[in-house]
């Protein structure tokens, strides 16, 4: 068999016909789905890595010291600063985050929370950081 009757032969299945009561379906979105549903597996598996890797490494660095982050935005055409850091006593999590805007106006949030998954979702709802920015 030389390789067009195999690629006819892949081409026919591909276009196959099945009836079913919702409605006609192909072998080529059956195709499309296996590889979808695998692709996605393989990225989520990936995240979870990247992920895993950056909470050890931020677990490790917060043992000597402490972690910043810095934003700069605009809110209203002002500018606003606002810095956070993140320090570990213990088994507990302490996120502070300051705003500074150009008025001199200081506002400051803190929060103890006892995991890194607690920092994470905090961080994510209350301030416009993410884990990731924290740096040493």
């Amino acid at each position: 068999m030389d390789v067009w009757q195999w690629v006819s032969q892949v081409a026919d299945w591909l276009v196959e016909r099945h009836a079913s009561r919702r409605g006609s379906t192909y072998n080529y979105m059956y195709f499309v789905s296996a590889a979808t549903a695998v692709g996605s597996w393989v990225v989520a598996k990936e995240l979870l890595a990247k992920r895993k890797a950056l909470k050890a490494s931020v677990s490790e660095a917060l043992q000597n010291e402490t972690l910043r982050a810095m934003s700069f935005a605009q809110e209203d055409g002002r500018p606003v600063k606002r810095t956070a850091t993140l320090v570990r006593q213990e088994e507990t999590f302490f996120v502070t985050v300051i705003r500074h805007d150009d008025e001199e106006r200081v506002e400051s949030s803190s929060e103890a929370l006892h995991s890194l998954d607690d920092v994470d979702v905090y961080l994510r709802d209350h301030t416009p950081f993410i884990l990731a920015d924290f740096r040493a």
